[in-house]
C-alpha cells in the first residue's frame, strides 16, 4: 500500500464518520432559554414516545389530572421549546408525526 492510498483510505475514513456524527448531533436552539420540564410535560412526552400516538388538551388533562388550563400551558411550553409541534386546526393535539393534524414530535 502506498502513501497516497493509505492516505486516501484514511480521508475517506475520516470524513465518513464526521457524516454519521453530524447526523446524530441535535443542536439545541440556544436563543430560547430552556426551562426544566415538569413531571405533566415528561408524562406527556412518554406517552407520545410510540409511532402514531397523538393527544389533545382533553386527553392530556385527562392523562396528567391537569386543568383545561394547566394542561394548554403544558402543551404550550412544549412547543415553546421545539419538542413538539401544532398541527392543524380545531382543538390542539400532539402527534408522533404521522398524522397532520394537532401538535407532533419535532
Amino acid at each position: 500500500m502506498t502513501f497516497t492510498t493509505w492516505t486516501t483510505y484514511i480521508a475517506e475514513g475520516v470524513a465518513s464518520s464526521l457524516e454519521t456524527l453530524e447526523t446524530q448531533v441535535i443542536q439545541p436552539d440556544m436563543s430560547t432559554p430552556i426551562e426544566p420540564l415538569n413531571d405533566r410535560q415528561w408524562l406527556i412526552l412518554s406517552l407520545l414516545e410510540r409511532p402514531g400516538s397523538f393527544m389533545s388538551n382533553a386527553d392530556a388533562q385527562r392523562m396528567t389530572g391537569a386543568t383545561s388550563v394547566t394542561a394548554a400551558r403544558d402543551l404550550a411550553g412544549l412547543v415553546q421549546l421545539g419538542l413538539v409541534e401544532r398541527r392543524g386546526q380545531g382543538e390542539p393535539r400532539i402527534t408522533s408525526g404521522y398524522t397532520d393534524s394537532g401538535f407532533h414530535f419535532r
